[in-house]
């Protein structure tokens, strides 16, 4: 029997979060996901640097049709032509096993399931 595959993900924006200079103070980018599926999902943000940025929530589980609201976090950092290059946010996807609560287990991801992945790019306007 073929594994289901978990439907697309959807975010807004769709497929680039723009940082606006000046970049010597910290900023915050309001990010959400949708699972427009019909079952539940669960979700695990990994960035390219995490040393300059990071999201909050990093991990969970939706519901179907369920909206969840990430912050995409930006350290402060002096701007450079090197420093500046896009960096990209990928949200891994998978569903959890039959019978599971809310309660996100990383674990999930290593068992015999079919993984997905959203990129989404993350830009700095200088």
């Amino acid at each position: 029997m073929p594994k289901p595959i978990p439907s697309e993900l959807k975010t807004s924006p769709a497929e680039r979060i723009v940082f606006n200079a000046p970049f010597e103070e910290k900023k915050n980018y309001p990010f959400s996901i949708i699972n427009n599926g019909k079952e539940k999902i669960a979700y695990m943000i990994k960035l390219s640097n995490e040393m300059r940025t990071m999201c909050e929530p990093s991990h969970g589980v939706l519901n179907p049709g369920e909206n969840i609201w990430i912050r995409v976090h930006l350290e402060e950092f002096k701007p450079t032509v090197e420093n500046t290059q896009p960096n990209t946010l990928t949200i891994e996807y998978c569903f959890p096993p039959e019978g599971s609560d809310k309660n996100f287990n990383p674990s999930w991801f290593r068992l015999n399931v079919i993984i997905r992945r959203k990129h989404v790019a993350l830009e700095f306007n200088a």
